[in-house]
């Protein structure tokens, strides 16, 4: 419950301020017009999230939830840097056309990643507490949204865009390798076999 709850907050500071911010984000970039830039990213991040079952099904067969969530929160780390990079090398409508697939493939990640983290929280404890443990990791999580957006609205206030992007998208990164590294211990396993079992 513990590390499912981590990740949710780093996803909550590191990735999910995109989304969120996606409006200043184009504007700072330069994009004109800004209404069809913004809305043409939040449409392709929607088309993500349309394809992200299919992901969350192959990673389903070989992974539990939890190291499942891990691996796509990176990948959706992976795509802000490939966002923040093309920001840098490219302009004009290549730039918003490379935009557009960056935004497919964070949504495909972004929402298979919470996926993920419902299900492993709704694995971490006995199925009669589900609901509340639920309640405790979406509650936790919240709380660090707001930080996030306002960390992101600093970088992109006193820096670019381009920096938020890549200062987000590697931090999860950082953050993000150990708690998929402390899914693979024997410990975390045993554990997972022993909430299985009741």
């Amino acid at each position: 419950m513990r590390r499912v709850t981590l990740l949710a907050c780093v996803v909550a500071l590191c990735v999910a301020p995109l989304a969120l911010l996606l409006v200043p984000i184009t504007q700072d970039l330069r994009h004109q017009p800004l209404l069809v830039g913004s809305g043409l990213l939040m449409a392709a991040m929607a088309l993500g999230e349309a394809f992200s079952p299919k992901l969350v099904r192959r990673l389903s067969l070989r992974h539990a939830d939890l190291p499942s969530s891990a691996v796509t929160a990176i990948g959706a780390g992976v795509v802000l840097i490939l966002f923040g990079i093309s920001s840098l090398l490219l302009s004009g409508p290549v730039e918003l056309g490379v935009w557009t697939l960056i935004s497919v493939a964070f949504g495909v990640f972004r929402f298979a990643s919470r996926a993920f983290t419902i299900g492993a929280t709704a694995e971490s404890r006995a199925p009669e507490l589900t609901a509340s443990s639920l309640a405790t990791m979406m509650l936790v999580a919240g709380l660090f949204a707001p930080l996030g957006t306002f960390v992101w609205s600093l970088l992109i206030g006193y820096f670019s865009a381009s920096t938020a992007v890549l200062c987000g998208g590697t931090a999860m990164i950082v953050l993000g390798i150990p708690i998929l590294i402390s899914t693979q211990s024997p410990n975390s396993r045993n554990s997972a076999r022993g909430v299985a079992a009741e």
